[in-house]
This record gives C-alpha cells, structure tokens and sequence, in this order.
C-alpha cells in the first residue's frame, strides 16, 4: 500500500509528466500551425502570381488582336484608295477612247478640222449643247 507523501509523489510527478506533454504537444501544434501558415501564404502567392501572368497574357493576346486589326483596316483602306485610283483612270481612259472616237468620226463625216472637232466633243461632254450627250 502507498503512503500519502509516496502517493502525493506520484500525483506530483504524473502531473508533471502530463504538463510536460501537454507543454510539448502544444509547441508542436503551433510549429504545425506556422507550417500551415506558410503554405498558406505561399500558396496564396502563388496563385496571385499565375493570376497575374495570365491576365498579363490575355492583355498580350488583347493587344496583339488589336494591333492586326488596325493593320488590317489600314491595309483595307489602302487598298479601296488603289481600287478607287484604278477605277477612276480605267474610266477616264475609257472617256478618251470614246470621245477620241467621236472626235475622228466627226473629222471624217462632216469635215470640220481635228480642232474644230475637238471643241464640239468638249461643249457636249461640259453638257454646254442642250438635248445633246455622250453615252460611255
């Protein structure tokens, strides 16, 4: 049987021992809790990193877009100004063909000079002859 002082003793040291567990076991979880912290933390990061790159990608690709499509529209607009510019000298030329036409059948039919010829293709393309037009 145990005397009250071993008893006391044994309550004393069982206690300690369980404090001091108790004392180990709460620095363990706080070491565990800074872990978790940090992987938190670091996670966190992370993610904000590869957030930030892929916006920083899509605003690449946004610009990029952007940039071709500006291009493009100048290109377009280029090349309506080369078509209108063709457009316009093919029909001048085709105005000179006919008229030219007008001018030399004029000189042959009614023989009038090449001068005089000229002037009347000129007063009926200005539409200064009433009733009178060249159909190109």
């Amino acid at each position: 049987m145990l005397l009250p002082i071993e008893e006391k003793k044994e309550c004393t040291v069982t206690m300690a021992s369980a404090l001091c567990a108790a004392m180990v076991q709460k620095e363990d979880d706080h070491e565990m809790a800074l872990l978790i912290n940090k992987t938190f933390e670091y996670d966190k990061a992370e993610q904000l990193r590869v957030d930030a790159e892929e916006r920083e990608i899509i605003l690449q690709g946004a610009k990029e877009q952007s940039e071709e499509c500006q291009r493009l529209r100048n290109e377009t607009m280029k090349q309506n100004q080369i078509n209108e510019e063709n457009a316009r000298l093919a029909n001048k030329e085709h105005c000179s063909f006919i008229n030219n036409e007008i001018l030399h059948l004029l000189v042959e039919v009614s023989g009038i000079t090449n001068d005089q010829a000229k002037a009347i293709v000129i007063a009926i393309a200005k539409n200064k002859i009433p009733n009178t037009t060249i159909n190109y």
